[in-house]
């Protein structure tokens, strides 16, 4: 049997919609956008989510910044307060250095000879030594007192020895004068007290050299109007300078102790103090910065962070106590506000990703609303050229038929006028009249039924409801009797003497019928038997089903054609290539199905199946075919029980 068509029709007219250019998007439609409000929704969404993420940068900005403004103010605070104890420090110091000047016994000692001994304190009076000691012994950042006379040399001296404190004897003091301390001294006024600049003892090998560093303190001694000398107070300076070299109120912020030139005094980098052969400057290592510091501005950026500076002490000499704040330490310093950031960035991110939701959400319904009109568009339009495809195969075929119809045709035509002519020799003998007369009624209800056939065939309409499978049969058997490829066919009907209910049209599956006998015939050509066999049988669900065979004995299909022939347009000879397409399509639109195999014995066999009606057809079914007695030219019928054998 040669191979004609291909999978439904109807299946592959409804690829035709989704070929269409820009109907395809993300996998199924490509709309592109192109209604107004898609793009009007896409450009919202796209600007919410833009001005969500802009405000969310915004916050996270802010909030860095609220980060480092505390962090810088915290600084500042740390800073504040330790140039303030700093200036403490000193102010306490310098509050000794007037006490002691003022402490009579020390007057006492600097008018008397310097050759003489020490007076005999009065008994309401206690000596020098017994007013001094103590203080060295409450304050133990006191170092040492000396009281010096107006040409600076030592007439008193005490100071910490090991653990304790004591008084240097008189052979033991300075004979030489101390011009440093003179001049630092020598010019002060009444009540007033200097303080040196830092310098390092190298005398007291007792403590770490490098916390020998030294200030001290003056205040001259006067007796009524008359100067009589000096009161010098000596206090270490390391506790201090250590409390400049550990402040970090941030990781890598630190702070340095300068004096009125810039040189550090006391630096986070003791390499860098003015001690050192390789000192530093303030100016030198913050050029900009560090001189607007030194001219007595309280804070001053550089290139990398900020300058925050405090006085620790106003007079001569000037020192300025200087945080240095590198605005990496500030970005370090906001890193435990960490739970900020995450919710900051937590909550730009959900905002963010629910208005994509919501876009695409209320885009993709929008879409898909084009997409159903569209769908719908097509459908309307896949469903009409489907009813055209089936008209045209359907009239194709009835093409087919058109020569064998014309011959059919012309034998009662030759008897009518045969009889007519008869009539008109033999007008006398009633008998014959009647004879010849029955004959010609005879012919022209052959010619009806022919043209009947023929007509409800090329019907194209499509009915529903219940249709008898034998009945089907028998009229498919009545139409391709008419075409030339089945003259010398023989058909043999097995099951088909009962009714064979399924519901559905019967007119469509009477095309398939008549597709499949053409197509034997042709596969035939024109010569051979065609066997139709229907049986009842349940489909895998459980469910009755009623299967059909039709095998033929031509040469059977091509191996390398079988996975092919319910392709559309797939034909091996002259046909459209439609015709096994749409019985294909037919049969599913009916819920069945068809297979195409080789006889063992040679042929084509073709399987259907479609379920079994469980009702007696309705009136609306497919009228059943008039089984009028015919007499077709070189007919014979046999009947049986069991099958029928039609040479058609």
């Amino acid at each position: 049997m040669r191979p004609e068509a291909g999978p439904s029709a109807n299946q592959s007219l409804k690829t035709l919609p989704s070929t269409v250019p820009g109907l395809r998007m993300m996998g199924v439609y490509d709309l592109d956008l192109k209604t107004p409000r898609h793009l009007t929704l896409a450009i919202l969404f796209v600007g919410l989510i833009a001005l969500e993420i802009a405000q969310g940068l915004y916050r996270l900005d802010k909030t860095q910044q609220e980060a480092e403004w505390e962090s810088l103010a915290r600084v500042e605070r740390s800073h504040g307060v330790e140039a303030a104890e700093i200036r403490r420090r000193l102010e306490e110091a310098r509050e000794h250095a007037a006490y002691i000047a003022r402490i009579p016994a020390v007057a006492s000692l600097l008018s008397a000879p310097r050759q003489t001994a020490l007076p005999a304190s009065p008994p309401d009076r206690p000596p020098l030594a017994s007013e001094v000691l103590p203080y060295l012994v409450s304050f133990r950042g006191l170092d040492r007192v000396r009281i010096l006379d107006l040409e600076g040399r030592e007439r008193f001296r005490c100071e910490r020895i090991g653990k304790g404190v004591g008084v240097i004897p008189r052979d033991l003091l300075e004979p030489e004068p101390d011009f440093g301390l003179l001049s630092l001294v020598r010019d002060t006024r009444p009540g007033e007290v200097v303080i040196s600049g830092i310098s390092r003892d190298s005398r007291r090998v007792e403590v770490p050299e490098d916390e020998r560093q030294v200030v001290h303190f003056g205040a001259p001694v006067d007796e009524g109007p008359a100067r009589v000398g000096y009161a010098i107070l000596t206090v270490y300076a390391a506790p201090i300078l250590n409390e400049v070299r550990g402040f970090a109120p941030l990781p890598g912020a630190f702070a340095s102790l300068v004096d009125a030139d810039g040189s550090y005094i006391a630096h986070a980098d003791r390499s860098l103090e003015k001690m050192h052969p390789g000192a530093g400057s303030l100016s030198r290592d913050f050029p900009g910065a560090g001189d607007q510091i030194l001219r007595g501005s309280d804070r001053a950026t550089y290139e990398e962070g900020l300058l925050l500076s405090q006085t620790a002490h106003g007079k001569n000499p000037c020192w300025r106590f200087v945080a240095v704040v590198p605005d990496a330490a500030l970005r370090k310093a906001s890193l435990p506000r960490r739970s900020d950031y995450i919710w900051a960035v937590a909550w730009i991110v959900a905002v963010t990703v629910a208005l994509a939701l919501a876009g695409a959400f209320l885009v993709r319904m929008s879409i898909r609303e084009v997409e159903l009109r569209e769908a719908a568009r097509y459908r309307k339009q896949e469903e009409e050229m489907n009813r055209r495809v089936q008209l045209s195969e359907r009239l194709g075929s009835l093409g087919l038929l058109t020569a064998g119809v014309a011959h059919e045709i012309n034998n009662p035509l030759e008897g009518i006028e045969n009889y007519l002519s008869l009539l008109e020799k033999e007008p006398g003998e009633p008998e014959k009249r009647k004879r010849y007369l029955e004959m010609v009624r005879y012919g022209f209800r052959r010619i009806r039924d022919i043209v009947r056939d023929l007509a409800s065939f090329s019907r194209p309409g499509v009915e529903s409801g219940t249709a008898d499978l034998a009945t089907v049969a028998a009229q498919a058997l009545r139409m391709v009797r008419y075409a030339r490829e089945m003259k010398s066919v023989t058909v043999e009907l097995r099951g088909l003497d009962e009714p064979r209910l399924v519901p559905g049209d019967g007119r469509r599956l009477e095309q398939v019928f008549i597709n499949l006998l053409l197509n034997a015939g042709k596969a035939m050509q024109g010569n051979g038997s065609i066997t139709i066999t229907a049986a009842a049988s349940s489909s895998t669900q459980g469910g009755p089903e009623t299967e059909i065979t039709v095998e033929d004995s031509g040469p059977g299909i091509p191996e390398k054609d079988l996975p092919r022939i319910f392709d559309p347009f797939f034909t091996t000879g002259d046909g459209t290539g439609l015709g096994l397409s749409i019985s294909y399509g037919i049969l599913r639109a009916h819920g069945g199905s068809i297979v195409a195999e080789n006889r063992a014995e040679g042929g084509a066999r073709f399987t259907l199946r479609l379920p079994a009606a469980a009702l007696a057809p309705p009136a609306s079914a497919t009228p059943p075919v008039s089984r009028k007695p015919e007499e077709p030219r070189n007919a014979a019928t046999a009947h049986s029980p069991s099958a029928r054998k039609i040479e058609t």
